[in-house]
């Protein structure tokens, strides 16, 4: 993909967003290329019980 004149891109980590500004076919575009981009990982989620003994002094 070549470099486009007047896109201007920014990340903004704080809202874990992009600020785009472009023509509005390039605004298209781009907007399917984040919707791929987009995607939510799996999540797993883990629980553990950790247990320590000492031995037996009976």
């Amino acid at each position: 993909m070549a470099l486009l004149k007047n896109v201007v891109i920014k990340a903004d980590e704080q809202t874990n967003a992009l600020i785009i500004t472009a023509a509005p076919d390039v605004m298209r575009d781009l907007e399917v290329v984040v919707a791929k981009l987009d995607v939510r990982r799996a999540q797993v989620l883990v629980e553990a019980v950790i247990a320590r003994s000492a031995g037996w002094a009976g």
